[in-house]
């Protein structure tokens, strides 16, 4: 087998674990959450963002060529909006 082809493997797994790690951490992250925070902060209710992030991160283990991309739009929304958001009219301690 050609290098090359073993250095794309090793990157396309390497994506893989940190999207699915990135995805379980928002998921895990939307759980600790307070559901009143993400009224407050006019973002989708907290039911909604569980099941949004709990289908990014089975489609990303299960379907790997999609689901990468699946997946990786849910973690990066949930991350870059959602999260500063609640942060912003919530402390957390």
């Amino acid at each position: 087998m050609s290098y090359a082809f073993e250095f794309q493997n090793l990157a396309v797994t390497a994506i893989l674990l940190v999207i699915v790690a990135g995805t379980a951490w928002a998921l895990i992250d939307a759980l600790t959450r307070n559901p009143q925070a993400f009224v407050a902060a006019d973002k989708q209710q907290k039911n909604t963002w569980l099941l949004i992030l709990g289908i990014c991160l089975a489609v990303a283990i299960f379907l790997p060529g999609l689901g990468l991309f699946i997946g990786a739009v849910g973690m990066l929304v949930y991350h870059l909006d959602v999260r500063p958001a609640l942060a912003r009219v919530t402390r957390r301690r």
